[in-house]
This record gives C-alpha cells, structure tokens and sequence, in this order.
C-alpha cells in the first residue's frame, strides 16, 4: 500500500561525465533511425547487446513468456510504460516490439480512437497489455461540467468493451487536467511523474534521454504511441531501463490497490 502523491518530483540532471555517459548510451540504443519518404514511420536499429536483459527479460535464446509472472513492486525495481492518445498507425509496431521484448505497458486511449480500430484494442488486451481511458476526444476535463466529463467516460467505456477489452477501471485525463467533478467520477486519476516531451521532440534519442534522466523505482513513464518516432525509441528504451535493474509493469501491478478519486504521480 503506498500514498497517491500530490505533486510530481522529477530528478535534476547532475552535469559533467555522467551526463556524457549518459549522451554514450543513449547514442548506442538509438544507433540508427530510419525516417520514411513521407514522414509516415521511422524505424530505429539498435545494437544488440550480448548480456542479460534484465530481471523481466526473457531468457537468452528463449522467446516471450506464456506464463504470466507476478512482480512485485515493493520489493522489484518496478517502472510503467504508458502511452496516450492511440491507438493509431505505429500502435501495431509498438506491440509487436512490446511482445518481442517481453514487455507489458499500460495505454489510454481515446474513446473515438478505439471505435475507428477496435481490432488494436482487442489485440492490446489479448497480448496482456492493459487498456485505460484518455476521454473520448482530448478534451480537458477542467473545462468540461460534471455531466459533460460523465458522458465522456461512459463513450469511451462503451467503446473499449464493444472492442473486446474490459471496462476500463483507470482514467488519466488529457492534459493531467481535473478538477472537482472529476475526481467524482469513480476512477483512479493515472498522472505520471517522467515526462519524455516525445510529442514536442519528435526525436527518439531525446525521448529516451529525458525518460532514463527521470526515472526511478516506482516512475510512471508518459510516452504518446501515435509518433513514429516515439515507437521508435521504445525497443532501446527497455534495454537501458533494464539494464539499469528496471522490471518494467503495468500501471496496476505497479500501483497496486488505488482509491476512486485518488491522483497517482508513481509508487512510492
């Protein structure tokens, strides 16, 4: 059992060689990203490295797990991996490399997303992802009025089950917007306290960077599956959080019980 925080904390970076360091690793797991003719997807290439993967990762010449394993976070190096706004055009890339590294994430998606593609959210829980709510559209919940934010999580609700997927039991509100009449809704507010800006940068190695500068036991990682290069940045993402000793979880393993109402930054 652990307390909802009230703020985000996020790590300052300390200068000199451990930044350098840092700049090195990254720089390795991102060795080379492919941008499409276009701008429709780019692709990253990754050095393979020959050591252990970390406590999560399967082992070596064995393929992903079909038994699931119970971490638990208050004893495991635990993080979660969650993206917005999807599913979209690279959300079946995103799974695909999930699957491959053996790597579970949390994702909430938009109501009107999941009704266009209600095959990806199907394939998101067949394949142990858990599927959360973002709202129907992107609107800001502070702005909305209690029975305008109500409808909002009941659309999108209604769509995630026609889908195939349970009935989403978290809520991050977009923008981490709520107010009063939100925290009425009966739902846990899911917040993060590692932000990767991938949605500004829309560059994988300053995704991943901002992601291992922030991260800590117990981090909810804030990530958006519908930029190519945030897909990108993913499969290296997971080596370096590994190989620093991360086991990475869903929201719920990693949070365990929460409270209707309650706001969640991370576990700690």
């Amino acid at each position: 059992m652990f307390t909802p925080l009230s703020s985000p904390t996020l790590r300052s970076n300390r200068p000199g060689s451990r930044r350098t360091h840092l700049a090195r690793v990254v720089a390795w797991a991102t060795a080379t990203v492919v941008t499409v003719a276009g701008g429709a997807a780019a692709a990253a290439v990754a050095t393979q490295s020959a050591g252990p993967g970390g406590p999560d990762a399967p082992a070596a010449g064995a393929g992903a797990s079909t038994t699931p394993q119970r971490v638990d976070c208050a004893v495991a190096k635990c993080v979660a991996l969650t993206f917005d706004d999807g599913p979209g055009p690279y959300t079946g890339r995103l799974l695909s490399d999930l699957k491959a590294a053996n790597a579970k994430a949390t994702f909430f998606v938009l109501g009107k997303q999941a009704q266009g593609n209600p095959g990806m959210i199907r394939r998101l829980h067949e394949a142990g992802m858990v599927v959360g709510s973002h709202g129907w559209d992107h609107k800001a919940f502070s702005k909305l009025t209690a029975a305008q934010q109500r409808a909002q999580l009941d659309r999108t609700a209604r769509a995630i089950q026609d889908a195939g997927a349970p009935r989403p039991t978290l809520f991050r509100p977009p923008y981490g917007a709520a107010n009063s009449a939100t925290k009425k809704l009966g739902v846990p507010l899911i917040l993060w306290n590692v932000d990767t800006l991938d949605w500004k940068s829309r560059n994988s190695a300053k995704a991943t960077t901002a992601a291992l500068k922030q991260s800590r036991r117990g981090s909810i990682i804030l990530m958006h599956d519908i930029h190519p290069t945030s897909v990108a940045a993913v499969p290296g993402l997971i080596r370096l959080l590994r190989a620093r000793g991360y086991t990475l979880v869903t929201v719920p393993e990693l949070l365990g019980p929460t409270k209707p109402g309650g706001r969640y930054f991370g576990r700690h």
